[in-house]
């Protein structure tokens, strides 16, 4: 696990186990902004894309990546 994240960069990274359940726990402690298990370059609208360390900044892509371009507006109004 060390050699896989003693990098500056965390684009992406993939992992392939025989058991996906394994392949969970290895993809948890990866420092990758995306890791595919038993798959690889499986991109939707769904699926936020983001980088770790040196590998962008922001999320393209699901709830998170349309949060980049909103405003957050609080409206309390009491009724009269």
């Amino acid at each position: 696990m060390d050699r896989a994240n003693d990098s500056d960069f965390g684009l992406g990274a993939s992992v392939w186990a025989g058991d996906y359940r394994e392949g969970q726990r290895i993809a948890e402690r990866l420092q990758a902004g995306t890791v595919w298990v038993n798959e690889i370059h499986t991109i939707s609208p769904h699926k936020p894309m983001a980088g770790h360390k040196q590998s962008g900044i922001g999320v393209e892509n699901g709830l998170i990546g349309l949060l980049e371009y909103t405003v957050p507006q609080t409206l309390s109004i009491k009724k009269q």
